[in-house]
């Protein structure tokens, strides 16, 4: 028999939590939810902060949202949304990619308010080097392999999340539009960093930011490897 067909109980109790965060949870799935919780209060912890993580990692993707509504695609490449739209969907898809998500930022210290990097990426735009590159993907798993070995790539995210989905019109398959995340190292100096603000009209500004490093937080919860 398969076994795919009767998941384990831990399992099934993620996939119910995944419900919950998500505020898709039913009547039946917490009546689930509680028996197979049983006496383990621990849970309903996990679930508060898991909610938490998600309303913090919703903030993020709605002030990249704002600024990403300040940059002008050419005419041709203007998506059927603005890209401030096809971010802030990211932050209701919610579930276990969006704790994922919030993994990645907590280890790279990403909080709300937090500036934006630009600038230079040291030696991350070196050459392809050799291999035969045919297809963007060629090119992409090339960098990777590059930045692994030169330790400006950690990894990459194991899936993706989606932003959108549209069928094609012949009904053949689905055009899915999805964020691919990699997770890099770079080294950060004074006129590197810049940080959006508000003048007194209201109107967005891109400023620099100064660098302050502290030391790293004993719990994960709060990590602040910059202050800004």
């Amino acid at each position: 028999m398969n076994d795919q067909l009767h998941p384990e109980p831990n399992d099934r109790r993620d996939v119910l939590i995944g419900r919950i965060i998500d505020g898709e949870a039913t009547g039946q799935d917490w009546a689930e939810f509680r028996q197979l919780a049983g006496d383990d209060e621990s849970v309903f912890a996990e679930i508060a902060e898991l909610q938490d993580l998600r309303k913090r990692t919703i903030d993020i993707v709605e002030q990249v949202g704002d600024l990403a509504d300040t940059i002008e695609l050419p005419v041709h490449m203007h998506p059927k949304a603005s890209p401030a739209h096809r971010l802030r969907t990211a932050g209701v898809w919610g579930g276990w990619a969006v704790a994922a998500m919030v993994a990645v930022a907590w280890s790279i210290g990403l909080r709300p308010g937090d500036p934006l990097i630009f600038g230079s990426h040291e030696g991350q735009q070196a050459g392809i080097g050799s291999g035969v590159i045919n297809t963007a993907g060629d090119a992409l798993q090339k960098y990777l392999d590059l930045g692994k070995k030169s330790g400006s790539v950690i990894g990459e995210m194991p899936s993706g999340i989606i932003l959108d989905k549209q069928p094609l019109a012949d009904g053949s398959g689905v055009e899915t539009t999805y964020l691919r995340c990699i997770i890099e190292r770079i080294v950060v100096r004074d006129g590197d960093v810049f940080q959006q603000v508000e003048n007194d009209a209201g109107q967005a500004r891109i400023i620099p930011a100064k660098i302050t490093p502290v030391s790293n937080p004993a719990s994960p919860s709060a990590p602040e490897p910059l202050a800004w």
